[in-house]
């Protein structure tokens, strides 16, 4: 490996880490802006409008992750408008200024996929290590951009390497700036019976299982229906800032966050915080569906991760259990990403855990399907074989 492929890796390492920050700030400006201004949601149509019209009058550039996969094959190269390769990043921004339930993942991964493009460096080496740095820089964790890459693409050692430097480093910028990360790890103690753990486990797996099988149907409808119909899309989402105008679905705008406190915090569980949780869902999709940009990560990770806490007060079993799992479950039914978020799942709690953890996942999975958001074919990759430099 040469010296050159390190200093690189390190610059989108970097790179990742201050687009992550920035956002971060920017999102928390935001906040600030939409609580003294509530009326500002309102202007989504405008941004649906002006996101439309760039996506259809402008030369093909990556959208969602999907796309990357497209490209680090070797398709679409050609035609890659690379001027137009942080749009995502602006879209995004526009999008939770005025209270779009999408997420930040995509974000920073697009954002920096899109800077490896102005670079001018080789994409089919360099997409899937700035994709997979981007996407650790965003769960926290350095060991998940080698497990992100294995899922998602066919890669050899040299590249899994330099994506957990690369990693690494973005990590370590942010813990200079006192990050904040999306969940905080909570007391291990554990007193709950197994008999439980496994109910709870095999309800939250059913769950969101299907919610996860749901939310695909409806994006995948979304896209392929509704976004080519640009009047109907724009009352849509005219109806949709119009429901998150109201003061008490307003904690549903944009990431979210104080929607996990709100279940750790609170003692009093009523029928109506599911109802919160499943528009949560249902608003990401519709958003997300409709071209919206920014991703599905955090908004379905504060969903998931609320069912849990929501349901381990049901069935007796410790707050932080009900959460690790919650908050990935959804997630890797909706992308089927199992080994992903299963590691991130176990960082965030317990490793002991972890064949309850596995099976809960794969019941997730199954139950949700084999479509995925983040691939475009339906075919599954075939991960961790004995060949450990090609995992396809």
């Amino acid at each position: 490996m040469s010296l050159v492929f390190i200093v690189q890796t390190l610059l989108v390492g970097l790179v990742s880490a201050g687009l992550y920050l920035g956002f971060n700030q920017s999102l928390n400006y935001f906040d600030h802006l939409r609580e003294q201004y509530p009326w500002i949601v309102f202007g989504l149509p405008l941004v649906f409008a002006v996101s439309y019209y760039i996506r259809n009058k402008t030369i093909y550039f990556p959208q969602k992750i999907s796309d990357l996969e497209e490209s680090q094959n070797g398709e679409s190269l050609s035609i890659w408008n690379r001027k137009m390769s942080l749009f995502h990043y602006a879209g995004a921004c526009l999008a939770h200024l005025f209270g779009a339930s999408v997420g930040r993942e995509g974000v920073i991964v697009m954002a920096t996929s899109g800077l490896i493009t102005l670079a001018n460096w080789n994409l089919q080496f360099w997409i899937p290590v700035s994709a997979s740095i981007a996407f650790a820089v965003v769960t926290g964790s350095k060991w998940i951009s080698v497990v992100f890459m294995i899922e998602m693409y066919v890669t050899n050692f040299q590249q899994k390497l330099l994506a957990f430097i690369g990693a690494w480093a973005g990590l370590l910028l942010l813990e200079t700036f006192n990050s904040d990360k999306l969940f905080q790890i909570l007391d291990f103690k554990d007193q709950s019976l197994l008999g439980d753990r496994l109910l709870f486990c095999l309800t939250l797996a059913v769950l969101c299982g299907f919610i996860a099988q749901g939310y695909k149907k409806l994006y995948f409808y979304l896209s392929s229906k509704y976004k080519k119909k640009f009047s109907i899309s724009f009352v849509v989402v005219c109806a949709l800032a119009f429901i998150m105008y109201q003061e008490n679905l307003r904690s549903l705008q944009s990431l979210s966050l104080g929607m996990i406190q709100y279940y750790l915090n609170t003692a009093q569980y009523v029928s109506n915080d599911l109802v919160l949780i499943g528009l949560k869902v249902l608003l990401t999709v519709f958003f997300v569906g409709l071209g919206f940009f920014g991703g599905e990560y955090v908004p379905l990770a504060m969903a998931g991760a609320s069912l849990g806490v929501y349901l381990s007060h049901v069935f007796h079993v410790p707050v932080w259990f009900g959460l690790s799992l919650g908050a990935f479950l959804i997630l890797s039914g909706v992308t089927q990403l199992k080994w992903t978020f299963l590691f991130l799942a176990l960082i965030l709690s317990d490793w002991n855990y972890i064949i309850l953890f596995y099976f809960t996942f794969s019941i997730a999975n199954r139950i949700a399907g084999d479509e995925s958001l983040y691939f475009k074919n339906v075919r599954r990759k075939q991960v961790f074989q004995t060949n450990m430099f090609m995992f396809r």
